[in-house]
């Protein structure tokens, strides 16, 4: 499989659209007539999202509970890429009821092509992760630990989705990941966390 090139992964983010403004001789901020013309445009850090967010997936994958992400040798790239493909195949293969609503053929085609897979919204295939993480974490299978990772693959994508919906990338993929996001809090992954409720409305929002 091949990927996009990036020498340094980062976390999952995007910035919020935000202007300059000016202040008057009292130091009071002067009002626009609009907000366009000092607007810090998204689109550069939308771009710089698409092309790295594979790379950060690949070190995720690789450490979830650890700090910060780390580089990733090459051989260690193409291990968290065979992993990442194999727990998506089990996905789609165990739970096809849940996702009649996808083309498979077509997100594969998406997920194993660099260009492709750079429009594909990073939080659909975190939120794929974690349910398929969560289904195989029973206490013969992953277990806590498995949990625990699914945990964090939950809020990463809550937050990739956060941050598409803020820097207006917003497209079909977007809803699906709301979908499974959805469906992964019925499924009561987030038992033993407090702010269930709240996540759960928020990501219905989406929908």
């Amino acid at each position: 499989m091949r990927e996009c090139d990036c020498l340094t992964p980062v976390p999952f983010c995007a910035s919020a659209q935000g202007y300059i403004t000016q202040l008057d001789d009292d130091g009071h901020e002067q009002q626009q007539d609009g907000t366009n013309n000092n607007s810090i445009a998204t689109e550069p850090s939308l771009d710089f999202t698409r092309k790295i967010w594979w790379d950060s997936l690949l070190s995720l994958y690789s450490s979830p509970t650890s700090g910060p992400l780390q580089t990733l040798t090459h051989s260690q790239r193409d291990l968290a890429a065979q992993n990442i493909t194999s727990d998506l195949r089990f996905l789609f293969r165990a739970s096809n009821y849940w996702f009649c609503f996808f083309h498979i053929p077509s997100f594969f085609g998406n997920f194993f092509d660099p260009v492709r897979r750079a429009r594909l919204q990073p939080g659909l295939v975190l939120a794929a992760l974690a349910m398929a993480t969560f289904w195989q974490s029973s206490e013969v299978g992953g277990g806590a630990r498995g949990r625990e990772r699914a945990l964090r693959f939950r809020d990463e994508a809550q937050s990739a989705m956060e941050a598409s919906f803020n820097a207006g990338w917003v497209d079909e993929t977007l809803a699906q990941a709301a979908w499974v996001m959805h469906l992964l809090f019925s499924f009561q992954v987030t038992s033993v966390d407090s702010n269930c409720s709240f996540r759960s409305t928020l990501v219905t929002s989406f929908i």
